[in-house]
């Protein structure tokens, strides 16, 4: 706060303007109305038009005090219906447009207003924009940008350390993840739900880069995958359930992931807990009813707790030589992170070793 408020008074000028003055109550309320419509469109998820209207909101009032956040908004809209227009995480056409229009509205606000307040959350979202396209190495700088840059937002240096640290993990990049995780934990440590995820990364850090734990099937459906018999493939185990609300949204991904790099060796392998009524039959008729051809198997729970699997969905990845590189939640797995294992990624070198 200190920091913004020196910065703040070094940008005042020595002989200042006469404050303008404040705006009839008929055009207070006309932009208050228009600042509602667009927000009320936003939480709609009605992202074109929600765009649209705050970007009128900008034009119509340009002295609101409100007019650089609709900026903002408009780009977090764009952000929105882009991610809304991937399909399997791939980037559309469609996506990709709505992507570029939201970073110009981001790298706007930080470049022409570099000392306002929002430029910390404009400078976050460059990082995320970058993510979902799949740009690894861009979505890294930008989310240290936010850490160098505006270091006094306590909110978004938070939201960008985990963030990296996410990014990392994708690049397989573990002890450096692993070093922003705990300064994340030090200094941060919530919200609740983010906090569980670091907590729960950090457990699975040592397991990283060696040799994946071996598992054990009560029943296989659609034909065994043994560790043993996928050597020199890259597995990616998928801990599901026939219950779980949110696989059918995951499952396509992979699926078409195996489609799409079968034939280069990677290889899905489901893994289910027998209890809450996963039956051989139960679990059957569910493959079946959705056409889900990859191996799939039934044991009582320990291959999920010996790869960290706390909820369902969840996706471990397992390198040509039979190494755990990655495991989260599958919404979060990207295209870049399979295929650097399937062009064999080497291992990071520890700390000091000679390149």
């Amino acid at each position: 706060m200190k920091f913004l408020l020196l910065t703040a008074l070094a940008l005042l000028p020595q002989n200042p303007a006469p404050t303008p003055p404040a705006p009839a109550p008929a055009q207070q309320g006309a932009e208050s109305a228009a600042w509602d419509a667009a927000a009320a469109l936003q939480t709609r998820a009605d992202y074109l038009a929600a765009a649209a209207a705050f970007e009128r909101f900008r034009s119509d009032f340009p002295n609101s005090p409100r007019a650089l956040e609709a900026q903002v908004r408009s780009g977090i809209c764009w952000f929105s219906d882009g991610n809304a227009k991937r399909v399997n995480h791939a980037v559309t056409d469609g996506a990709r447009a709505s992507f570029a229009l939201s970073l110009a509205r981001f790298e706007s606000v930080t470049k022409e207003h570099a000392q306002h307040p929002l430029s910390s959350r404009a400078q976050y979202m460059k990082g995320s924009v970058h993510l979902f396209q799949g740009d690894l190495e861009a979505a890294r700088r930008e989310y240290s940008a936010v850490l160098e840059k505006f270091s006094a937002d306590r909110n978004y240096v938070g939201k960008a350390l985990e963030r990296r640290a996410v990014v990392e993990r994708h690049l397989l990049r573990p002890r450096e993840a692993l070093v922003d995780m705990q300064r994340w934990m030090k200094e941060f440590g919530s919200p609740e739900d983010t906090l569980k995820a670091v907590q729960m990364q950090i457990s699975l850090a040592p397991k990283l880069e060696r040799p994946a734990p071996a598992y054990r099937a009560l029943h296989w459906l659609n034909g065994p995958a043994t560790l043993e018999s996928c050597a020199g493939q890259v597995v990616a185990l998928y801990f599901f359930a026939t219950w779980c609300s949110n696989c059918p949204k995951e499952t396509p991904y992979l699926v078409d992931l195996q489609r799409r790099h079968g034939s280069r060796g990677f290889k899905l392998v489901g893994v289910m807990n027998n209890a809450r009524g996963q039956t051989p039959e139960v679990v059957g008729k569910y493959l079946a009813d959705n056409q889900l051809g990859f191996s799939v198997m039934i044991d009582a729970g320990e291959t999920a707790r010996a790869y960290g699997s706390t909820n369902v969905p969840y996706v471990a990845l397992i390198d040509m030589e039979g190494r755990l590189r990655f495991a989260d939640h599958p919404s979060l797995l990207t295209d870049w992170t399979v295929e650097a294992l399937l062009d064999g990624h080497p291992v990071q070198p520890p700390p000091g070793a000679q390149k």
